[in-house]
């Protein structure tokens, strides 16, 4: 993981909760709809604060624009964007 770029990370997290999303929608009629729902609220849960924001804000809400520029300057927003990106890839294979 380590050897991916932050581009290709970033693939991965939008992939993995853009399709929490389409399953969310789901749940009541598919029981592994809602297993992969809830496997990736727990990933979430498991992360750090900031984290967890970022990723819901980028992925999940899809915020546009630079809505980060209220609470982080671009080197920290990049800095927490890319533990995340890692922290969530490392919990969602374990």
């Amino acid at each position: 993981m380590n050897n991916m770029s932050m581009e290709e990370k970033e693939f991965l997290v939008r992939y993995y909760l853009r399709k929490r999303q389409k399953k969310e929608s789901l749940i009541k009629k598919d029981e592994e709809a809602k297993r992969f729902v809830e496997l990736i609220d727990i990933v979430l849960s498991q992360m750090p604060r900031e984290e967890r924001e970022i990723l819901i804000n980028e992925f999940i809400s899809n915020r546009e624009g630079l809505w980060w520029d209220e609470f982080y300057s671009k080197s920290t927003y990049y800095r927490i964007k890319n533990l995340a990106l890692n922290d969530f890839l490392s919990l969602i294979r374990e």
